[in-house]
């Protein structure tokens, strides 16, 4: 072997070095965020799942007790609309997807966008809440085009792959509950 050949050799050892290099390296930065993005959202669960004030307005929405909704404290209801705030910045930032934000959050910012109670000491049409306001109409959004989804149309989306992850299990089961397999 010549000079000449050894040196197109090594060339070519340095290159598929250097890309399997680079492909790791994008590799590990999607893991990395992926991993930040997981991180973001238990961080979120558990302020939701772990805050008292949020508990309160929780219960009251899911008993639709409009006395105790009227009765929480003002504070504790702006506690709750930040924290949907930042799940709508966390989705419009792309950190995280919409039909994960829908599954995990969307019942509780519906419901309390819808309610008069909930509202009580607090303007609605303040500019301040236009965040919440947005994030609550497009999760009704979506919770209606979920609803009406026909099996044969949600069959041919996850075959599609248009429909991936909690989205996909959900819609699994609109297609049994449409079918009559499962009462939910």
């Amino acid at each position: 072997m010549g000079l000449e050949e050894s040196k197109v050799l090594l060339q070519a050892v340095a290159t598929v070095i250097a890309l399997f290099t680079v492909i790791r390296g994008v590799l590990e930065y999607a893991r990395s965020n992926a991993q930040k993005r997981a991180e973001l959202f238990f961080a979120l669960r558990k302020r939701f799942d772990e805050s008292a004030g949020m508990r309160r307005i929780r219960a009251a929405l899911d008993a639709a007790d409009d006395k105790l909704l009227k009765s929480i404290a003002k504070s504790d209801k702006i506690d709750f609309l930040t924290f949907y705030e930042d799940v709508a910045l966390l989705m419009n930032s792309k950190l995280m997807r919409e039909p994960n934000a829908h599954y995990m959050f969307g019942f509780y910012a519906i419901e309390a966008d819808g309610s008069a109670a909930f509202w009580t000491s607090l303007n609605r049409d303040l500019a301040y809440w236009s965040v919440f306001r947005d994030f609550a109409e497009r999760m009704k959004a979506r919770g209606k085009e979920l609803e009406t989804l026909q099996p044969e149309s949600v069959a041919k989306a996850i075959a599609m792959g248009r429909l991936e992850g909690l989205e996909k299990a959900k819609a699994w089961l609109s297609i049994l509950r449409l079918r009559g397999r499962i009462i939910l």
